[in-house]
């Protein structure tokens, strides 16, 4: 049921992300949460993404306040591990690998440019693309 609600969920809805955001990333981390994982990631990237667009200091975590909140080593770990087999869980590496680059200055403020380039290439390459040059070819 909790991935049905995750699914479903609406950030656009006035006050979503001021209740979810950052508190959703707690569920990132467990293990008894992987199932979870595609619709979280979605959920999380979108929050990301619109705290971005407000301005840079809102999509910044305060690791200090939130007692809860995974480490970045911790986020970056448990995300990487799930991108390494990302065709398993329904394709749960794809959602992984947009987080990751949604996350990145929550992670470390020097990999946002590197990830900017490299993530969306492995994202083509998932989506069954393989860049050559600058033509695309589409895997079989």
């Amino acid at each position: 049921m909790c991935i049905h609600i995750l699914q479903g969920l609406d950030i656009s809805v006035t006050g979503m992300t001021q209740v979810l955001w950052p508190r959703l990333l707690t569920y990132v981390v467990p293990t008894q949460y992987t199932g979870t994982l595609k619709p979280l990631c979605r959920c999380l990237q979108e929050m990301a993404e619109k705290k971005m667009q407000e301005g840079g200091k809102a999509a910044c975590l305060d690791y200090s306040g939130q007692g809860k909140l995974p480490t970045p080593q911790g986020l970056l770990a448990r995300l990487l591990v799930v991108a390494s087999s990302p065709y398993e869980r329904e394709g749960h590496g794809y959602s992984v690998l947009q987080l990751l680059k949604a996350l990145h200055q929550n992670i470390h403020a020097a990999v946002g440019e590197m990830w900017g380039v490299k993530i969306p290439a492995l994202l083509q390459h998932l989506e069954g693309k393989v860049l050559v040059g600058s033509d695309v070819v589409h895997g079989g």
